[in-house]
């Protein structure tokens, strides 16, 4: 799978940069395109209804700085100077940038302290509180680990892992539910179930299991 980098205009919208080595050198109608083979990014935003908007840069052109960090004309892509940093390290050695490796859904406390205590695995999780949101992300971009919490806006936390479980792209990832009842959990297709109150040091020895980490 090509390196992929979740980005956030300063508009709030949001795109994913994905590498295209050496880019196809095709175009509409047989139209060669990129003869040269330079590496490409492509910027992809997702929209409603499963469409995408699409476009390819070069990726020697993202190293220009601009007023905000970051600025092509890519509709309405202005990147605030942090996440333009972000993409310019990411250009340079991908493996350099941990990008949603763990997701958390909900809403909480639990998913907030979670969070917390998920930070000493040296990743920066990414917080989805919308349930329906949380699997259009996770099936587009698979983490390695997802952790549900007991309040989850739009979705039942099961039925969100009833869908993640019964998605071709989701259904290898695992899934941690904190609080609920742990046979439901099970059969709803998570990895690992952790009453209330949980007891974050042995999450994070879980998640780091998960993660293959130990």
């Amino acid at each position: 799978m090509n390196p992929q980098l979740r980005l956030v205009s300063r508009e709030g919208v949001e795109y994913v940069a994905r590498f295209v080595y050496g880019g196809d050198p095709y175009g509409p109608g047989g139209r060669l395109v990129n003869e040269d083979r330079r590496t490409l990014v492509e910027f992809v935003r997702p929209r409603l209804g499963g469409d995408s908007f699409v476009i390819a840069v070069p990726a020697e052109e993202l190293a220009e700085e601009g007023e905000f960090g970051y600025r092509k004309e890519v509709e309405d892509l202005a990147l605030p100077a942090r996440q333009a940093d972000r993409l310019r390290r990411w250009i340079a050695s991908p493996a350099s940038v941990e990008d949603a490796v763990v997701v958390l859904v909900g809403d909480d406390d639990e998913i907030d302290k979670a969070r917390v205590a998920l930070a000493q695995l040296q990743f920066d999780p990414h917080q989805e509180s919308n349930g329906v949101a949380a699997v259009d992300r996770i099936r587009r971009l698979p983490p390695q680990l997802v952790v549900v919490g007991r309040q989850v806006r739009g979705l039942e936390p099961l039925e969100l892992v009833r869908r993640l479980s019964d998605a071709r792209e989701s259904c290898g990832v695992p899934v941690i539910v904190i609080g609920g009842d742990a046979a439901a959990a099970r059969e709803a297709g998570a990895a690992l179930h952790v009453p209330v109150p949980p007891d974050y040091r042995a999450l994070v020895n879980s998640a780091a299991e998960l993660l293959e980490l130990v």
